[in-house]
């Protein structure tokens, strides 16, 4: 028992002790100071949030992710015109080994 005793280390609003950042005694109840500095650090904290949710969304915009400037304009340009392309190129191979030379040794 004794030995806990002397772990136990008993802080006062009047002695020194970071927690309560008050200065100096004004006469304020303690609750009062502690809900004034849990309103402080849940104002920052909302502060904080709210840049936090702003990067975010300014990254994401500048991804382009989640809508944004996305319409059929961009999505053809980015899907079904590399699509287009590679089935042409495709059209075109057929077509010159159909009307090609080898044409005639295949009998058709």
């Amino acid at each position: 028992m004794k030995r806990a005793q002397k772990s136990v280390k008993i802080s006062y609003l009047w002695q020194e002790c970071h927690y309560w950042e008050v200065g100096s005694l004004t006469g304020i109840p303690p609750h009062i100071v502690t809900f004034v500095n849990q309103e402080k650090i849940l104002k920052r904290l909302d502060e904080g949030f709210a840049h936090s949710i702003a990067e975010l969304r300014a990254d994401l915009d500048k991804r382009q992710l989640g809508g944004g400037t996305l319409n059929m304009e961009i999505l053809q340009e980015r899907i079904l015109k590399p699509i287009e392309d590679k089935m042409a190129s495709l059209d075109k191979f057929i077509h010159a080994r159909v009307e090609g030379p080898n044409n005639s040794e295949r009998g058709s």
